[in-house]
């Protein structure tokens, strides 16, 4: 069954920094099934952030940035072929590790808006923990949610 949630809780939750836009795969593909399992989910590489950062998103030691940069640059290959060759390659190293240090901050309680290519396709609280699954083929990196009638957004 779907939550309600109330515009006055939306507008406390981003000016609290509680709530997160996420793309349930590019363009929002992924949106159906993401909702009918009651998730958010992100796919980008099967590494599991759980050996980089604490539950507050944190890095866990001084030697896990590094370590993380390290994980990350070994899952792009190097022969990938970017816009800007060498340039792009490392944006993109820069933006997964932007992208999955906000993404593990995300806490129970937390509002999601689930973007798609031109609108909110639906707003959730988050009911768990990161969850790490390197058994998926992508969508590695998961949230529980319990999503609101998308239908009626505020």
């Amino acid at each position: 069954m779907a939550i309600s949630i109330e515009a006055s809780e939306i507008e406390q939750s981003i000016k609290a920094g509680k709530a997160w836009l996420v793309r349930p795969g590019t363009g929002g593909v992924d949106w159906s099934r993401q909702h009918g399992k009651k998730i958010i989910a992100i796919s980008y590489e099967n590494i599991d952030l759980n050996q980089f950062f604490d539950k507050n998103g944190e890095y866990l030691d001084s030697k896990s940035k590094e370590n993380f940069r390290k994980a990350i640059d070994k899952e792009i290959p190097a022969d990938t072929i970017f816009k800007k060759g060498a340039a792009g390659r490392k944006t993109a190293i820069s933006e997964h590790l932007i992208n999955y240090h906000s993404f593990v901050k995300i806490q129970k309680g937390d509002l999601i808006f689930a973007k798609g290519p031109k609108k909110i396709l639906g707003i959730g609280r988050v009911t768990s923990d990161y969850i790490y699954d390197g058994n998926q083929s992508e969508y590695y990196h998961t949230y529980m949610v319990d999503w609101s009638d998308h239908e009626k957004i505020p």
